[in-house]
């Protein structure tokens, strides 16, 4: 699972860190050293293509509470 100390090393040009909280939700980096924005994947029922939802960012959005939102994101999706 993704720490607090490990998403505040994320470096503009790397890698997306997965969440790893039960949903497919990552954290892409952004422009600043220490910054992201939280995307979940899913596949949406309608079109069985795959979507990216927003989260928020990081540091206004803590790990936690993406984790939560994640998981009503998914309840939501699969009614």
């Amino acid at each position: 699972m993704l720490s607090d100390p490990k998403a505040r090393q994320i470096t503009p040009g790397s890698k997306p860190l997965a969440a790893r909280g039960g949903t497919d939700q990552f954290l892409l980096p952004s422009t600043r050293r220490g910054e992201g924005k939280w995307i979940m994947c899913f596949i949406s029922p309608m079109t069985g293509k795959r979507r990216e939802l927003g989260l928020g960012t990081y540091h206004s959005t803590g790990i936690a509470t993406t984790r939560l939102q994640g998981l009503e994101a998914n309840m939501l999706i699969a009614e």
